[in-house]
């Protein structure tokens, strides 16, 4: 993920926490099975890792994971 989309993600995260008495969280689309694997906002983990992958440190941080940070 490239420095720059880290930043705007901590910033958003930032103004969620800042705001969360008018802010009640954030949701997204991007994912689904039948989705080809090379569409550029597919937020599911390869098929083949579906089960297995690692949460992404960005849904860690939203959901206010202290190990998010590292």
């Amino acid at each position: 993920m490239p420095d720059s989309c880290k930043a705007v993600g901590a910033d958003a995260i930032a103004d969620i926490q800042v705001n969360s008495d008018v802010l009640l969280g954030v949701t997204w689309s991007g994912g689904g099975r039948i989705w080809p694997e090379s569409y550029i906002f597919k937020i599911d983990p390869p098929k083949a890792e579906r089960f297995t992958a690692p949460v992404p440190a960005y849904t860690r941080a939203l959901t206010g994971d202290p190990a998010a940070a590292n």
